[in-house]
């Protein structure tokens, strides 16, 4: 309620975090994980990367597929951590599996554009689609992107037989002439 000004007269970063602290003591994961929030971005506390990451990891042991998907984006982007697509990709799985749609979109991203896995358009489709079935809505451009990215391979690799093809018959051709 404080830190989104709901029910009170204004947002207060300090009050919300103060009950954040109180819920987390407790071993409340969203109070640990709003506050790797609030010290990920400097909302109420002095911003601290590593404390943000430290509140989002007890949050995520506990299973919070949000605190998964924080951790996976801080790795990727390398904040607070080198950069580290390959840990990335486990939370952002660990949280796929809760069927976090903001976590299977970002793997759909990884499988796109070869980051940390190998491109694969398929497994990149196969994401999107199971985003948009947990109700991820900006999920067309990056489908799209896929779905042509895999129709164009699909071509290539179309002509490439047809060259193969074509090039065997001419050498059978040539080999009885």
């Amino acid at each position: 309620m404080h830190c989104e000004g709901k029910g009170v007269a204004k947002v207060d970063f300090d009050e919300a975090n103060k009950w954040f602290h109180r819920a987390a003591a407790k071993g409340n994961a969203r109070g640990q994980h709003h506050l790797g929030i609030a010290h990920e971005y400097g909302s109420g506390v002095t911003k601290d990367l590593r404390e943000a990451a430290r509140w989002y990891s007890l949050a995520a042991t506990q299973g919070l597929a949000e605190s998964n998907y924080h951790l996976g984006l801080m790795k990727a982007h390398g904040r607070g951590f080198a950069q580290d697509l390959s840990g990335a990709a486990i939370h952002f799985q660990k949280g796929a599996q809760q069927r976090h749609a903001p976590s299977m979109m970002y793997l759909g991203k990884m499988f796109l554009y070869g980051q940390g896995f190998p491109v694969d358009y398929d497994m990149a489709l196969l994401w999107f689609e199971k985003a948009a079935e947990e109700g991820a809505s900006p999920l067309s451009d990056e489908a799209a992107a896929a779905r042509d990215e895999l129709r164009a391979s699909l071509l290539e690799a179309q002509r490439v037989n047809k060259e193969l093809v074509a090039g065997y018959d001419y050498g059978l051709i040539a080999e009885q002439s």
